[in-house]
C-alpha cells in the first residue's frame, strides 16, 4: 500500500497491529507504531487501543501501560484492554488497582470488561470481590438474561455446569456435586467427554473412589467412546484411590497405549507402594517401544519420594543416566527431593 502511495489510515493500522500481536511480531509492531506516530495517527483511540493490545500480546506490559497513561481520551475498550493485559500476564495487583481507578473515574465497564474482572477475582481467589462483581453485573446488565460469556465466567451452560460440579468435587462437597450432576441431566444438559474427563480427574485428586466408580459406570452405560485420554484419567483416578485391580484391568483393556497411560499405571503402583510391580511395568513399557519423557520420570521420582521407595528411585535415576535424558530443573529438583526424603 505504501509503495503504491495508497493512503494508510486509522482503520488500516489496527488490523496490522492485531496481526503483529497474534504473531508475536514485536519488532514489526514497533515499526508500525513508529509509522503511526510520524503520520499523526496515534491520537486516534482505535489505534491507541490496538497498540495497547499488540504490546500486551507481545509481553511488553510496560509499553502498554505507558501508552494507556498517555491517552488523552480513553474509552471503555481502553480500560478493558489494559485490564486484560494485566490479567493475561498475571499481574493481578496492578489489574485490581486499575479496576479501582476505573470505578473512581465512573467509567461503566462493558460485558467484556466484566468477564475479565470476574476471571481476575477467580484467579486471586477473592470470593468477596467475586460476589460484589456478581451483584454489579446483575445491576448493570443491559438485558434480563446475561450474555453467555459473562454467565460462564460466573457459572452456567455445559462448560459452566462442568466447572461448577468440578468445583464441588474439588472442595470435597461430593453430595452437592452429585446433586448438581443429576440436576444437569434433568434440565437436559448432557455431559460431553470433556465434562467426564474433568470430573474423573477431580475425583482422583480428592480420593473420591465411589464417585469415580459411579462416573465410570455412567461413561460405560451412556455410549461414550473410551478415548485414550478418558481411559488414562480413569486409571489415574483408581490409582490415586489405591484401587490397583481396577486400574490394571482398565489399562489391560486399552489397545494402543501411549506414554501417559503407562505412566498413570506405574504411578498407581508406586502410590500403593507396589514397587516391584511398578519397576516390572516400567520394564514392559520400555520393551513395548514406548519411551518415557521428562514429565513421566519426574512424576515417578516424586512418587518414590512420597512412599520412600529408595530402591526404585535409584533404579529410575540410573535409567535417566543410561538414556542420557536431559535433566532439567524440575527433574533435578525431584531427584534431590527424593534422596532427601529417604535421608540419603
Amino acid at each position: 500500500m505504501r509503495r503504491m502511495d495508497t493512503q494508510v489510515d486509522s482503520f488500516t493500522i489496527p488490523s496490522v497491529l492485531k496481526a503483529c500481536g497474534q504473531s508475536s511480531l514485536a519488532v514489526l509492531g514497533k515499526e508500525t507504531h513508529g509509522f503511526a506516530l510520524k503520520n499523526g495517527l496515534d491520537s486516534d483511540v482505535f489505534v491507541s487501543n490496538a497498540l495497547i493490545q499488540m504490546y500486551s500480546e507481545c509481553g511488553n506490559v510496560v509499553f502498554a501501560r505507558l501508552l494507556f497513561d498517555q491517552m488523552a481520551d480513553r474509552d471503555v475498550v481502553s480500560w478493558s484492554t489494559m485490564i486484560r493485559s494485566y490479567v493475561r500476564n498475571r499481574l493481578f495487583r496492578e489489574a485490581l488497582e486499575l479496576i479501582r481507578e476505573m470505578h473512581c473515574m465512573q467509567v461503566k465497564p462493558s460485558e467484556i470488561t466484566m468477564v475479565s474482572m470476574v476471571n481476575l477475582f477467580a484467579d486471586v481467589a477473592d470470593i468477596e470481590m467475586g460476589k460484589a462483581m456478581h451483584a454489579y453485573v446483575v445491576r448493570n446488565s443491559t438485558s434480563e438474561k446475561l450474555g453467555v460469556s459473562i454467565s460462564t465466567a460466573l457459572i452456567k451452560n455445559i462448560v459452566s455446569w462442568t466447572a461448577m460440579i468440578a468445583g464441588y468435587i474439588h472442595c470435597r462437597n461430593l453430595q452437592e456435586g452429585a446433586k448438581l450432576f443429576n440436576r444437569m441431566l434433568v434440565e437436559r444438559n448432557y455431559p460431553n467427554e470433556i465434562t467426564m474427563l474433568s470430573l474423573v480427574i477431580e475425583s482422583g485428586s480428592v480420593g473420591a473412589l465411589e464417585l469415580g466408580k459411579w462416573l465410570h459406570a455412567y461413561i460405560l452405560r451412556n455410549g461414550f467412546i473410551m478415548s485414550l485420554a478418558l481411559a488414562t484419567a480413569l486409571v489415574d483416578m483408581y490409582g490415586k484411590c489405591k484401587e490397583i485391580t481396577y486400574a490394571r484391568a482398565l489399562f489391560d483393556s486399552v489397545d494402543n497405549k501411549d506414554v501417559m497411560i503407562w505412566s498413570a499405571l506405574i504411578s498407581a503402583y508406586a502410590h500403593a507402594n507396589c514397587t516391584n510391580q511398578a519397576s516390572d511395568l516400567f520394564a514392559q513399557m520400555k520393551d513395548s517401544g514406548v519411551r518415557p519423557n521428562q514429565v513421566t520420570m519426574g512424576s515417578l521420582i516424586s512418587l518414590c519420594a512420597e512412599v520412600g521407595a529408595l530402591d526404585l528411585g535409584k533404579w529410575v535415576h540410573s535409567y535417566i543416566n543410561q538414556q542420557r535424558m536431559e535433566v532439567d530443573v524440575i527433574l533435578r529438583t525431584a531427584l534431590v527431593d527424593m534422596y532427601a526424603s529417604v535421608g540419603t
